[in-house]
């Protein structure tokens, strides 16, 4: 009775040892899922197979590195080619909800070559630098076709454009029976405005600055449009220091230059100042009343004085030359602008002025202690 149940305890246990041999080889529930090689090379095929004991099961094909393939027959297989690796799940439904997995290694191809290149910086405008780099892993020589030429397997190149147009370049590198290819491009934008002073007058009195501006479509200084070029005024005291600011725009972009003026000389104010920048018209002057004297500025022997003459909502500037007893007035225009209007003569004083108004024709009418 006792050998009769060890007999039989031992072939349970070889019945149990090659049931769970199946189950191990085919996935739970009877599906094998297998791949072909189960390693390849990038660029090579493998073959991917599956099989259910369940002869009408319908099955699915998932996971990562792998299209979905859906309800599939129990039984197929189908070629693939990935690029990395893949890990992939069968899942057959039928009455034990079968599944199984398998994994493919995807490797570098043997003696492969890599190329890698690029621009930097990526834009620039016209004029500029770029510097372009290339590299590679596995290769022997290395070509390109495009903006520029080069040699070696890895290098640098500088590129200055001198016209708007994109710069491109292909760098093909070999070896081993192998190559590989990488192409860039430098986006290339107008150059920049440039800006270049040309100081007319350095003073004392009217400081007057031309410019001409390249590469523009527009320049402004101090918030108002000036073109692209023309001169820039300004009143200023011997010994001060009178900065000129443009900021010009162009298809390239934006350039702002500044330019400081020494004011020179002493004891006399220089007034020729070209012409074409005075007022005489009556449209170029309202009507106003009398002002008083008012924000006097002194230095050394000259005097200024900042009043609205013309009632535009701008102050206006007067100045007094003691040396040579002179009163000049400038008036400022609400676009920044600045033109000497009228010199007046047999004044040493700020404090001789009585009244500054503005007739109906236009002229500045100027009224002193002295007249009655």
């Amino acid at each position: 009775m006792q050998f009769t149940i060890l007999i039989s305890r031992f072939f349970a246990v070889v019945l149990f040892s090659l049931f769970a041999i199946k189950i191990h080889a085919q996935g739970f529930g009877g599906v094998t899922l297998s791949f072909s090689p189960s390693t390849i090379e990038q660029g090579q095929s493998t073959r991917l197979t599956w099989s259910s004991t369940t002869f009408f099961a319908q099955c699915n094909i998932g996971g990562i590195g792998i299209d979905p393939i859906s309800n599939i027959q129990s039984r197929g297989s189908v070629t693939l080619s990935p690029t990395s690796n893949v890990e992939a799940f069968i899942i057959c439904n039928n009455d034990f909800n079968t599944f199984a997995s398998a994994s493919l290694t995807v490797t570098e191809p043997t003696n492969s070559v890599s190329v890698t290149s690029s621009f930097s910086p990526s834009t620039v405008n016209v004029g500029q630098s770029s510097t372009f780099r290339w590299s590679s892993t596995g290769a022997t020589n290395c070509s390109s076709t495009g903006a520029l030429s080069i040699s070696g397997v890895s290098g640098t190149r500088t590129v200055t454009p001198s016209s708007d147009d994109n710069v491109s370049v292909t760098v093909t590198c070999s070896g081993n029976g192998n190559s590989g290819t990488s192409t860039s491009t430098l986006t290339v934008v107008p150059a920049l405005p440039t800006i270049r002073f040309f100081p007319l007058q350095t003073g004392p009195g009217v400081i007057a600055v031309s410019f001409i501006a390249t590469n523009a479509t527009s320049c402004t200084s101090d918030g108002s449009d000036v073109g692209t070029s023309g001169t820039l005024t300004a009143f200023g005291f011997a010994g001060a220091v009178i900065p000129f600011s443009l900021t010009c725009t162009g298809p390239g972009g934006s350039t702002t230059d500044t330019i400081f003026i020494f004011v020179s000389g002493g004891g006399t104010f220089d007034t020729n100042i070209n012409s074409s920048n005075q007022i005489n018209s009556a449209t170029s002057l309202q009507a106003s009343t009398e002002v008083n004297v008012m924000d006097i500025v002194e230095s050394s022997n000259y005097q200024s004085l900042l009043m609205d003459i013309n009632n535009d909502g701008v102050k206006d500037l007067m100045g007094v030359d003691s040396l040579t007893q002179r009163l000049y007035i400038l008036v400022n225009s609400a676009n920044g602008q600045q033109a000497l209007s009228k010199v007046v003569e047999g004044i040493s004083d700020i404090n001789q002025l009585n009244s500054v108004s503005v007739s109906i024709d236009g002229d500045i009418v100027v009224t002193t202690t002295t007249q009655h």
